[in-house]
């Protein structure tokens, strides 16, 4: 038998053995379980008993790397808005295919260690360069101007664009949020023109 036949022989046969592999392995793979509304049902009764991971997959015939994708997803919603609702989450999580009841995803943020709390706001533009030069330059005004020469007025800030007052972070951390400070309205009350006015009216006397 020349070197060549002897080649061809052997390449066939290594080509067999590959076959029979992926056969023996294919045969032997987990058929993929795809999720319907009874098997949704039955995991959220499961998660509401305390099932762990590992007992809803192999009831379900799911991966374990299934169930902890969903709770994954459920924590980047948080993470990425501290001030979103749980019925945003839910929103978030519909967009990506996956369906969650409410009391499932609040269940599941306990379990993360998330709470809810009173959310600390941010205005954007606090200590922005434009803001503190003219912090700079307002100070150095009423350095030059002499005591009797400055007035003080009432003011309030109102924000006319509410926002929620409540988020979720991890146990020992502040939620934040950060808005446009350009939302924010004042109300100031002129007392100086009211104690102008008084001061004309004395002189007519």
């Amino acid at each position: 038998m020349s070197s060549e036949n002897r080649s061809n022989i052997e390449e066939s046969a290594a080509d067999e053995n590959t076959i029979k592999k992926r056969i023996i392995f294919n045969s032997q793979r987990k058929e993929r379980t795809l999720m319907n509304p009874e098997k949704l049902e039955i995991m959220k009764s499961m998660i509401r008993r305390g099932a762990d991971t590992r007992e809803i997959a192999l009831d379900l015939n799911i991966s374990q790397a299934s169930a902890r994708r969903y709770k994954r997803k459920i924590e980047e919603a948080v993470v990425n808005n501290n001030s979103i609702t749980l019925g945003g989450v839910q929103t978030c999580l519909a967009e990506q295919g996956i369906s969650r009841s409410v009391s499932t995803i609040c269940r599941i943020l306990k379990e993360e260690s998330f709470s809810r709390k009173r959310l600390q706001k941010i205005p954007v533009e606090r200590n922005s360069i434009s803001n503190m030069d003219l912090r700079q330059n307002y100070c150095r005004m009423l350095s030059n101007l002499s005591d009797d020469r400055l007035i003080y007025i009432d003011e309030t800030g109102i924000n006319l664009h509410t926002s929620p007052n409540f988020g979720y972070a991890p146990i020992g951390l502040t939620p934040r949020l950060q808005y446009h400070s350009q939302e924010w309205y004042t109300l100031i009350f002129l007392k100086v023109q009211l104690i102008q006015l008084m001061e004309s009216s004395l002189k007519n006397f």
